[in-house]
């Protein structure tokens, strides 16, 4: 990054490694004093083992780490080998279910060290009391029907 752009807010709808899309902007002032709460969505994702459609195990779980949507690659990825390795029979099914979480943040620091065109954002103390939606879980891929989830 040049040394004249300093690090900026992000728009609504950009992501923003380390944290997510920034999805919405809301009024946290009671909360935190005259801050802005920045409400990021991101991803997460694990797989489970399933037997007759009930859950036996879960494995690992992953984040976004290297880009948006990265955790859905790499689950999928070490399902097919796990379903490959268990010889799955007609009753054991391996799912990746994907996980569509919210947290609230303020600017914290100068620049994000993951993505430096963008201010460094922090967790609130009681980021909880903010407006942010429940995180949702689907079911993404499964090595008995395939992809699950079609995107728009």
């Amino acid at each position: 990054m040049s040394q004249d752009v300093k690090p900026r807010i992000p728009k609504i709808g950009e992501y923003v490694r380390g944290h997510g899309t920034l999805v919405s902007i809301q009024d946290i002032t009671p909360i935190v004093n005259k801050q802005d709460g920045y409400i990021f969505e991101y991803y997460n994702a694990t797989y489970e083992l399933r037997i007759n459609g009930k859950v036996v195990s879960q494995g690992n779980t992953y984040n976004d780490f290297y880009g948006l949507e990265t955790c859905l690659e790499t689950a999928v990825g070490d399902a097919k080998e796990v379903a490959k390795e268990l010889s799955v029979n007609s009753d054991v099914e391996v799912v990746v279910v994907k996980i569509t979480g919210y947290s609230c943040k303020i600017p914290g620091i100068d620049k994000n060290f993951y993505d430096d065109k963008f201010k460094g954002f922090r967790g609130t103390e009681n980021g909880h009391l903010a407006d942010v939606p429940e995180s949702k879980y689907e079911d993404y891929w499964s090595s008995k029907r395939g992809l699950l989830v079609h995107e728009g």
